[in-house]
């Protein structure tokens, strides 16, 4: 059993929650007298502690209090004369009443409960099984630490490759370049006007019809067949029981001094035990096809502009009459004209350290403003490779 200490409200001054060691209230001074005033009946908080201390645990075990009838002054229940005014204890005295619950629910005389009789009640805490019983076996290095030595292994494998990504490829290191060669290449567009052979669903205008036939326009899904599927259905099947010791009452004792007793009872139950079962069975499913829906298609003949070939223009620095120009293409036919399509690309090829070669597209912007033989930064990181360049 445990010992819990109370609270209680004192009506004269609306004051809550005051300790129930205490027999008067500590604002107004007020004695607690729950036999004339039943609103300041000691209750017992759900979080209430258990009581130690032993000053404490003498207090509450000492009787239900009772109140002086000449001075109403709030006493212990073992003082044989009234603190206040001396007056020996007597029958005539208000003494509280010691009242025990079951769940809850209050029950009469000195019964504690249903529970209380029930034989099944286990007199004695449940057995548990002894750390002694058990002969200590002596654990492998790798049984009692392999997990932690795992762990650590991987772990250093995590940091040596992300130290190795990190030196190699993130890390850089600011390179001196020259500028080696500066390349640019220039496209225009030549196109053709031609008779071509296409095929859609309309023909278009302007286009001759060459031919018509059956084509796959889509595909329907329909339900071809039905199968039997199999699948596993699972059920719960009583394979037995088993006792077991479970929480079915709680007495509290309201000791009459603003202390209370609790105590747990204890009963065995038969619990089923179940297993699982499974087995087969059958549904029927849909197979579906894909059935074409079909739809005239045309083939025809129809006259466009297409892309005949690219004129050419490039140079570097290396020639010494280089010009910057787009191609002029020649006409050879009434039937050809230049497109819309332009291409362009500059080309930087930059030499650093150990001759190592690298080729750059700035853009025309950039490489407008380089020369060969320039001197601009870079960053490489330690496998060799450019990083960034710091244009001018």
């Amino acid at each position: 059993m445990a010992i819990r200490e109370g609270l209680w409200n004192c009506s004269n001054c609306s004051t809550e929650g005051i300790k129930g060691r205490l027999k008067t209230c500590p604002e107004c001074g007020d004695p607690r007298n729950p036999s004339k005033t039943p609103e300041e009946a000691p209750y017992l908080p759900n979080d209430a502690a258990e009581v130690t201390d032993p000053e404490l645990l003498d207090l509450a075990n000492a009787g239900p209090d009772w109140s002086c009838r000449y001075c109403s002054r709030t006493n212990r229940g073992d003082a044989e004369r009234c603190q206040n005014c001396g007056h020996p204890s007597d029958t005539n005295d208000d003494f509280n009443e010691a009242k025990t619950y079951v769940d809850g629910v209050r029950v009469t005389g000195s019964q504690f409960g249903p529970y209380e009789a029930r034989p099944e009640d286990p007199e004695e805490p449940a057995e548990t099984v002894s750390d002694d019983i058990v002969e200590d076996q002596p654990l492998s290095f790798m049984e009692a630490h392999g997990t932690k030595l795992v762990a650590a292994a991987v772990a250093a494998v995590l940091v040596v490759v992300a130290i190795f990504v990190y030196s190699h490829f993130i890390s850089t290191t600011s390179v001196k370049l020259e500028v080696a060669n500066l390349e640019w290449n220039r496209q225009v567009e030549v196109e053709i006007y031609k008779t071509l052979n296409e095929e859609d669903w309309d023909i278009p205008s302007g286009g001759r019809e060459v031919r018509s036939f059956q084509d796959v326009d889509h595909y329907v899904h329909v339900i071809d067949h039905y199968e039997d599927v199999p699948y596993t259905v699972s059920e719960q099947v009583q394979s037995g029981s088993h006792p077991e010791t479970v929480e079915c009452g709680t007495t509290t004792v309201d000791k009459g001094n603003g202390f209370f007793e609790t105590e747990t009872k204890y009963c065995t139950e038969t619990v089923t035990d179940y297993r699982t079962d499974t087995h087969t069975e059958y549904r029927s499913e849909p197979v579906y096809r894909s059935d074409p829906v079909y739809r005239t298609k045309y083939e025809y003949q129809i006259e466009r502009w297409v892309t005949d070939h690219w004129e050419n223009a490039s140079g570097d620095s290396g020639e010494f009459s280089d010009k910057l120009h787009w191609p002029e293409p020649h006409i050879l036919t009434n039937n050809q004209r230049v497109g819309d399509g332009r291409t362009e690309k500059y080309i930087v090829t930059l030499t650093g350290n150990e001759d190592r070669s690298y080729t750059q597209e700035p853009g025309y912007d950039i490489w407008s403003k380089l020369n060969k033989g320039q001197t601009i930064t870079g960053e490489v990181n330690q496998s060799g490779d450019l990083r960034s360049v710091d244009w001018p």
